[in-house]
């Protein structure tokens, strides 16, 4: 349980960082979102973990950070949605703010050449099945098997 709540906790992180560093609303918001599920997650299943106390200092303190950072990261997302300027501000700040911990920036920027890998993978694949549309409508339509000798 408690790889669990770690893996939890590191995802929120990561989706909180994805957050701060991206520019399209739309994917703010759905960064934001996750991350905020990843950290009821782990709010949800906590109280059912057998944890020492080292463990459970550790999980609270962490789980004080990102939900502070993340209440902080919502709040100022309705504002900077009518304001571009604050946007940039708060892109920068949140920049600023994560340079202490280069673990989740080496997290982020791995999460997002997987989801750039996903993408082309996702592509490759529309393709292929498009060609194998297009292959299937030039072969004559068969009604019965051949006959086996």
């Amino acid at each position: 349980m408690a790889n669990f709540l770690r893996v939890e906790l590191r995802t929120s992180k990561i989706f909180v960082t994805l957050a701060m560093k991206t520019v399209s609303v739309d994917d703010q918001a759905r960064y934001a979102r996750i991350a905020r599920g990843a950290y009821l997650s782990v709010l949800h299943f906590a109280s059912k973990a057998l944890l020492d106390q080292t463990e459970k200092s550790r999980l609270t303190e962490e789980l004080d950070q990102i939900n502070s950072t993340l209440a902080c990261f919502e709040n100022s997302f309705t504002v900077a949605e009518s304001n571009p300027h604050e946007l940039e501000r708060l892109t920068q700040l949140s920049e600023d703010s994560l340079s202490f911990c280069p673990e989740i920036q080496d997290l982020a920027r791995r999460a997002q050449r997987f989801e750039r890998e996903c993408e082309r993978t996702r592509d490759c694949v529309q393709q292929m099945l498009a060609q194998n549309h297009r292959l299937m409508a030039q072969c004559p339509k068969r009604t019965a098997l051949p006959e086996q000798p």
